[in-house]
């Protein structure tokens, strides 16, 4: 059987097998695409964030919340008043690190409750999700992120892939169609929090808007163990082929 030699197979598989190992759950876009499944957790691929999600984690971090105010809540997520994606942007990112404030009524009287989005303190107390081949509808265009991240069902991360046969302009072509998706789907970057275009062998990573040119280079420390990937066996072919060099 010939190898096959792809973005799937070489950089998103292997992403998304790492991220297992880091205890995230999986699931593949398809089953959160509305339009091919009756029982999906989005009403329409114009949903962004996956709601029964984040209501679920807002009762279980901030207890003595209402069901109005969970609401309430999901709705600053889902529904952000602002008049572009980087106001957007930054008004969720004051929410997310510093929690809101709810009007809560309280017996006969109304009372602020603080909100968390995510448990910072207790953060395996968090939902964290990895999809793949998430369709999302924007206003003109239809795309189809190869990698998305969600924690406590709200979409923090876009991950794009590449092929390492690429492996100068790999990473460049990545962080170019990660532009053009905060172009053509902006409500998915409304709650971006990091954007990350990779290939098997390395990694960028950058705000939105960001220019090839702002996006540093993916470190680990030494303590961290993470796979020789010239021991992939899809890598050891291509390497005796000649179309990567070791």
């Amino acid at each position: 059987m010939k190898p096959t030699f792809n973005e799937d197979t070489l950089s998103e598989q292997p992403a998304i097998e790492q991220l297992k190992r880091l205890q995230y759950d999986y699931i593949h876009g398809d089953e959160l695409d509305p339009e091919l499944r009756d029982d999906c957790e989005r009403s329409s691929r114009r949903e962004v964030v996956l709601v029964s999600r984040l209501k679920k984690k807002l009762a279980e971090i901030n207890p003595y919340l209402t069901a109005e105010s969970i609401d309430k809540a999901v709705r600053r997520v889902t529904h952000i008043q602002a008049e572009g994606l980087m106001e957007a942007n930054q008004k969720f990112h004051q929410d997310l690190v510093a929690g809101i404030s709810i009007d809560q009524d309280i017996g006969a009287r109304r009372h602020k409750q603080t909100v968390r989005f995510i448990d910072f303190e207790d953060p395996e107390k968090n939902d964290f999700l990895v999809v793949n081949q998430f369709w999302i509808r924007g206003p003109k265009e239809t795309d189809r992120p190869d990698i998305v991240i969600f924690i406590n069902g709200m979409p923090l991360v876009v991950i794009e892939c590449k092929s390492p046969v690429a492996k100068q302009t790999g990473i460049s072509n990545a962080i170019k169609q990660l532009k053009r998706y905060q172009e053509e789907i902006p409500l998915l970057f409304h709650t971006n929090q990091i954007c990350i275009a990779l290939n098997l062998f390395g990694a960028g990573y950058g705000a939105i808007f960001a220019g090839e040119e702002f996006y540093h280079q993916w470190k680990h420390n030494g303590d961290e163990k993470f796979p020789d990937m010239a021991d992939h066996p899809t890598v050891r072919e291509m390497l005796e082929l000649g179309l990567i060099k070791d």
